[in-house]
């Protein structure tokens, strides 16, 4: 068995290999990567396993530089679950001992591993700062589903419904950038940074096209006034982005309820299995609460950094810097919060 990089000559095997691994997602794709790399600019280095000619394991890492990090690298950067690809444990731990030996070739600071579960491996310190959340789509029917639900979602979804909010369904990127200023709205009110405007183009011409993104927008009186994006990939849907104005007037529409319950049921008849809520920070019980309404199982997610040396991020959302931070941005300027969101995405992903 031989470990190298990925190579044009064997993209055709590698995605062979992803569409076989049932732990495998959207993240694993090299329409994910072109993603990425045509959003962010990251050097790609995916470690592969090969063995009789064939690819047998998959561990993608993109090398990520900042002014504030440095150099390291992260497996993968704006996703929440990307395991290493094994068929055995010997897989396993050649592709992970080629990692750190990557990692000190291209002196990053550490790999991040968004692995999932604890790798429990002496170089691999293994830590938990999220839950992720995920509902089982394989019931015996939709409406299995929609019992699985709490009383008060199935309530915000048909009052939506009765209050007239029409669902429209993503075909242009213009509609994409629609997307992204509701998207930057609902950032800028929670003091969050936004992503560019091209990861949005990107996802329309990688996946939207490919059949493996959609975008759904939810109309009142012909005004957009919510959005929810969901990807698609090894029978599993991942719900990706979701944004919606915050007036008062709009959001007790509940219009994000219709759309998520859309895409459930998009998710359902499209033969997927599993229709991932993504993670949860976990001291955030709020959003716990709402993803468990929804019938979601949450489990820890854990990560794994591949390093003898540093040690795993402690994440202090009430600090002082960050608090600073999130109320510059809530209440600066639209086109400077668009303009230096970028910057600051990239440097936390």
């Amino acid at each position: 068995m031989n470990i190298e990089l990925l190579s044009s000559p064997l993209e055709s095997q590698y995605t062979s290999f992803v569409e076989r691994s049932s732990d495998a997602s959207i993240y694993h794709t090299l329409e994910w990567r072109d993603v990425l790399l045509d959003s962010y600019g990251f050097a790609h280095r995916c470690l592969i396993a090969v063995e009789g000619g064939a690819v047998c394991g998959a561990l993608p890492v993109f090398e990520v530089k900042s002014l504030l990090r440095g150099c390291r690298g992260i497996s993968m950067p704006f996703s929440h679950l990307t395991p290493v690809l094994a068929n055995n444990v010997k897989t396993m731990d050649s592709l992970l001992m080629a990692a750190r030996d990557l990692a000190s070739e291209r002196k990053m600071s550490y790999i991040e591993l968004r692995h999932g579960v604890p790798l429990d491996k002496p170089f691999c310190q293994d830590f938990c700062n999220y839950n992720i959340s995920r509902l089982d789509l394989k019931k015996e029917s939709i409406d299995d589903v929609w019992k699985s639900f709490k009383t008060a979602i199935r309530n915000q979804t048909r009052k939506a419904e009765k209050n007239g909010v029409e669902i429209k369904v993503a075909e242009s990127s213009d509609e994409y950038r629609t997307f992204y200023d509701l998207e930057a709205e609902t950032r800028k009110f929670q003091g969050m940074p936004i992503y560019p405007l091209s990861l949005f183009l990107n996802i329309y011409e990688k996946l939207h096209k490919a059949g493996k993104s959609r975008l759904e927008l939810a109309y009142y009186n012909g005004k957009p006034i919510a959005g929810a994006m969901a990807f698609f990939s090894n029978k599993k849907a991942i719900y990706a982005y979701g944004s919606s104005k915050k007036d008062r007037e709009y959001m007790q529409l509940c219009p994000n309820n219709i759309l998520v319950w859309d895409l459930i049921k998009y998710s359902y008849n499209a033969g997927c299995e599993v229709f991932d809520f993504g993670s949860t920070f976990i001291q955030n019980e709020g959003l716990l609460h709402f993803k468990k309404q929804w019938g979601t199982e949450t489990v820890p997610l854990y990560y794994s950094i591949l390093s003898e040396r540093t040690s795993p991020p402690v994440f202090n959302r009430s600090g002082f810097k960050v608090g600073l931070v999130k109320k510059l941005l809530r209440y600066c300027p639209m086109p400077l919060f668009k303009a230096v969101g970028p910057f600051l995405i990239k440097e936390s992903c």
